[in-house]
């Protein structure tokens, strides 16, 4: 009952208030000179970025739950049929897939700032001499950090280089005042000592096992909820496994 399609690095749980906080910026507020930190260092900037371009879906949630239109997005299909909300802005340049972006569109989108994860880091050289570029990573990070954790943290230092960081705190309240109140919901069915199974069925035989640090692991965890999954985990955080798994995990709600 708690587990529910999910596809990429972010935090979705953080994004579904997206458009309850804050409004598009259209100009590029003037500050001091800030220096902000990033996964591969520090870049100092005298403003703060409006045009934003991102890497993959997590980072395009992020935004948008802030009230900013990413101008360059990857996949927008893709993310139409997987994430389906927040919805996209009405305009933006497509820019082809997430591991492989297309630079021509990047020059085209005119971004000055760009936002990557650690899936292409290695771009992040290149990928600066069109923006500014910031490494922003939920997964993938060597770290064994809950994944909502990371995912907060994300918004923030977005929110920060953005200058609303005000609008991350509100998002991220009214997330966890929405986790409470699920928790609240499955307590009354199942009471406070159930064991969960989080799964994603991927066809007759196999499954996707959602460990205690992913996305959904660390939502039930907040939630004050056992994950009956203590096995090994990929850098996502879930297990490729079978129905032999699920039945070594005894008697857990599912």
């Amino acid at each position: 009952m708690i587990s529910k399609p999910w596809i990429g690095c972010i935090a979705r749980r953080l994004v579904l208030v997206a458009g309850t906080v804050g409004a598009f910026v259209t100009a590029q507020p003037v500050m001091a000179e800030e220096t902000f930190t990033h996964e591969l260092g520090e870049i100092s900037l005298d403003t703060h970025p409006t045009r934003f371009a991102v890497s993959n879906w997590a980072l395009t949630e992020s935004l948008i739950a802030l009230g900013i239109d990413p101008v360059a997005i990857p996949e927008a299909d893709g993310y139409r049929a997987w994430v389906v909300e927040p919805k996209l802005p009405e305009s933006f340049i497509d820019l082809g897939t997430r591991r492989e972006p297309n630079f021509e569109a990047l020059r085209d989108a005119k971004p000055d700032a760009i936002l990557i994860s650690t899936d292409v880091a290695m771009a992040h050289e290149k990928l600066s001499g069109y923006a500014p570029t910031f490494v922003y990573s939920i997964y993938n990070t060597g770290s064994n950090e809950p994944a909502i954790d990371r995912a907060e943290t994300l918004l923030r230092n977005v929110a920060k280089l953005a200058g609303k960081p005000d609008a991350a705190e509100d998002v991220i309240a009214s997330v966890n005042a929405r986790i409470e109140a699920a928790a609240k919901r499955i307590r009354d069915h199942v009471g406070d000592d159930a064991k969960f199974a989080v799964v994603r069925i991927l066809d007759e035989s196999h499954f996707r096992i959602h460990g205690k640090t992913s996305l959904f692991g660390s939502v039930l965890g907040r939630m004050g909820f056992a994950n009956a999954w203590d096995g090994d985990v990929n850098g996502w955080a879930f297990h490729n496994g079978d129905v032999s798994d699920l039945a070594k995990m005894g008697d857990v709600q599912f």
